[in-house]
């Protein structure tokens, strides 16, 4: 269990993009090679500090993400479910999942060069923007797309344009999701315009990535990467 906190919160931290966060999670480590040594002398050590400082840490990126916003607090929170189901009941078993994304830029604030509203692409997903392609927090603007996997759910992703920071967009206290028709096509559909994240409020205009993406289950089921590290670190231990 020890091993797979450690692993969810590395993966967590690398998903925040907050390098300094790492050394929370190195200090973890010193004490588990700390405790791997009185272990061998029939002492147990108390785990309380590390999972203290795992906590900390895992607050600090919850603190973060909700930029101090108890509504948002209680709307994002489902972002970080799949990583805490994990982090609670690993998976042994999975399948290979095939991902099929499209992508647009938007602008935020307007400068006096915005971005282009998109091309179709005849052999790959494709986002355009219909009216607007740039704007201010709040604004509604409308894509629409094709070449998507047909009769199949998406959901809409907004990006920082490095891509390392994203989520799902949410619209009525739902997230924003279609389903294309039996050719693939997206019918136009409005997308509200996010709030920038913390790091980039006040910077002036900046691009952002406005995405559609779709997953689905391919193969069959097979031991999971989790599983072969935890029998690794087993081993090692």
């Amino acid at each position: 269990v020890f091993f797979i906190t450690v692993l969810i919160t590395v993966l967590m931290v690398r998903w925040w993009g907050n390098d300094l966060l790492y050394t929370g999670i190195a200090i973890t480590w010193l004490w588990n090679i700390w405790d791997a040594y009185n272990f061998a002398k029939d002492r147990r050590l108390s785990y309380t500090v590390p999972f203290l400082i795992i906590a900390l840490i895992l607050y600090i990126i919850g603190w973060g993400v909700t930029e101090i916003n108890i509504p948002r607090l209680l709307t994002d929170i489902a972002d970080i479910k799949p990583l805490v189901t994990n982090l609670i009941k690993p998976a042994v078993l999975e399948r290979d999942k095939e991902i099929l994304k499209a992508e647009v830029l938007f602008e935020l604030p307007c400068s006096e060069s915005p971005p282009g509203k998109g091309e179709p692409i005849e052999d790959k997903p494709y986002l355009i923007l219909i009216d607007k392609t740039c704007g201010e927090p709040g604004d509604m603007f409308t894509i629409e797309g094709g070449n998507f996997w047909p009769n199949s759910k998406c959901y809409i992703w907004w990006s920082n344009y490095a891509g390392e920071m994203a989520y799902r967009i949410r619209y009525k206290g739902d997230y924003l999701s279609f389903e294309t028709d039996g050719e693939g096509r997206i019918a136009p559909i409005t997308v509200p315009a996010q709030e920038p994240f913390a790091e980039a409020k006040g910077k002036g205009p900046q691009l952002w990535r406005v995405q559609a993406r779709m997953t689905r289950e391919v193969g069959s089921p097979h031991l999971s990467h989790t599983f072969f590290l935890v029998v690794e670190k087993m081993i090692d231990t």
